[in-house]
């Protein structure tokens, strides 16, 4: 079952909230309960398989968690990495042993019921990081057991089972704890669903039209077809724009449903095509896997060089975060797929993001030293371009399936002179699977890049990333007003007639 579909959007989503806003009246204690079935009649109408695998890693995390917080002593270290161990051979079991990864970097218009027959169970990369937390941080004392109930709900819940946020335990414990202990909080269910809804639109409006352009151009590239100027910007910067509002739309929907009931989840996204740095542009993006990769990865492995490296204060602490840093991104891309195109892109990034942050400090030091006023107000601009340059040609090895392509496409940016007809031409974008409206190319994504690059994002404009306030954050962001009520009414009723047919699920589900 998709975010996206409509049995999700008009029949599951608003019977689970009636049930359960009734529940919240008078029967507070049995909403954990509730919402953890409906979880897994969630999970169920997926994947049947991938219900017995998630009910198998619940009890036997919680069957581990609970020896690990109720013992004392050296074996708790054991049957910490113990369940760690387990726990990732399960994840390579279906990531690396099954084979059958190849839909990652190809499209796919089926649905996410078929993710066990390709090798994934449903949610199984996301929560499976949630149990290392969880085992890690009962091992280091830094929370209490939850309840089992409790527990499996953390692990459970429909709004972030299929692609996230990533929780980790310490910072989840409180959130699931409390459930059925306070009033539901009719602002929060407010801005829950015109969350929701606007990332309903923001997909359909924007990553869907983009992803057909994108695979038109990849279609040409596996023909072996030759490609335009334009054609090789929508398949390098057409293709980021497509993983920015596929992401975007998702994680506001995910955060949205969670509002809905009461549970604020964390920040997955913000605006990384805004960064200036290579390390801010990945900070922005996939907020939660980079949160858990510093705090289980990059810190211990940097502690530990600092820890074991012989010399100076100084070389001690570079070399800490150059190898922290590197494990990281290794780490982070291995996670996402073992295939060859994404160990590379991962030996990439962490290569570029090492240098880049290292130079980007020796420039700005510079432009300190020598006062070159004009220099210092371009600089900014200039490394924003130069990253979303780079940005967008790594991001293509995500997508093309060989260097073959990657360097087609960087050879035919190249290609000059390009007539004003081929700029301007027009084509057929379908929207919400019906129909078509005849879009500019170039229209359309200088609008998504203006919205990308300059606009406000939707975390901004629901106030849940504070920002100054200015007429417009004042005026025309996010209040429970009789006139939201009524924009978004009216776009669950268009909703409602157009649907979204398309039926392909969103990209990062897919890992």
């Amino acid at each position: 079952m998709l975010f996206t579909s409509l049995e999700f959007v008009f029949i599951f989503f608003p019977l689970t909230w009636i049930i359960f806003f009734f529940l919240s009246r008078k029967y507070k204690s049995f909403l954990a309960v509730f919402l953890l079935i409906t979880s897994w009649v969630f999970c169920f109408l997926t994947s049947i398989q991938g219900l017995v695998i998630l009910l198998f890693s619940v009890i036997f995390n919680y069957i581990i968690g609970s020896f690990i917080s109720k013992k004392n002593g050296n074996n708790l270290l054991r049957w910490t990495i113990f369940g760690i161990v387990a726990n990732i051979t399960v994840l390579f079991y279906f990531k690396y042993a099954s084979g059958k990864l190849s839909f990652l970097i190809e499209n796919s218009d089926k649905m996410s019921e078929n993710y066990v027959a390709f090798g994934i169970p449903l949610g199984l990369s996301f929560y499976t990081l949630f149990q290392i937390s969880y085992l890690i941080d009962l091992y280091k004392k830094r929370k209490e057991n939850l309840p089992l109930i409790n527990y499996a709900l953390t692990v459970s819940m429909f709004s972030q089972l299929p692609a996230g946020p990533i929780l980790v335990y310490k910072n989840a414990y409180n959130k699931f704890k409390d459930i059925g202990r306070n009033d539901l909080n009719m602002d929060m269910v407010n801005k829950g669903v015109s969350l929701f809804v606007f990332g309903l639109y923001k997909r359909a409006l924007f990553a869907q039209p983009m992803s057909l352009l994108v695979n038109e151009v990849y279609d040409k590239l596996k023909l072996g077809s030759e490609i335009t100027v334009l054609d090789s910007l929508i398949a390098s910067w057409g293709f980021l724009l497509q993983l920015y509002f596929d992401f975007s739309a998702y994680s506001d929907m995910a955060i949205g449903i969670a509002l809905c009931f009461g549970i604020q989840l964390p920040i997955n996204f913000n605006s990384p095509l805004k960064a200036k740095s290579a390390g801010d542009y990945i900070l922005r993006w996939h907020i939660s896997l980079i949160a858990f990769t510093r705090d289980y990865v990059f810190v211990p492995v940097s502690n530990s060089v600092r820890k074991y490296l012989k010399g100076s204060s100084v070389k001690k602490q570079l070399w800490g975060w150059i190898l922290g840093t590197f494990a990281a991104y290794m780490v982070i891309n291995t996670w996402h797929s073992p295939t060859l195109n994404f160990l590379l892109y991962g030996i990439i990034v962490g290569v570029f993001v090492i240098i880049s942050q290292m130079t980007n400090l020796k420039l700005q030091t510079a432009l300190k030293l020598k006062s070159h006023k004009f220099l210092k107000l371009l600089y900014p601009y200039l490394s924003q371009l130069m990253l979303l340059i780079v940005a967008s040609i790594i991001t293509m090895s995500l997508r093309a399936e060989n260097m073959q392509m990657i360097q087609k496409v960087i050879k035919g940016i190249f290609i000059f002179p390009m007539s004003a007809s081929t700029w301007f031409e027009w084509k057929s974008v379908k929207l919400f699977g019906y129909g078509t409206l005849g879009v500019s190319i170039i229209l359309f994504m200088s609008i998504t890049s203006l919205i990308a690059i300059s606009g406000p994002n939707t975390m901004e404009i629901f106030k849940i990333i504070r920002i100054k306030k200015t007429v417009w954050y004042t005026k025309y962001f996010w209040n429970p007003t009789l006139i939201w009520g009524i924009i978004i009414g009216v776009l669950l009723f268009l909703y409602l007639i157009l649907g979204d047919s398309s039926k392909q699920d969103f990209i990062y589900a897919r890992f």
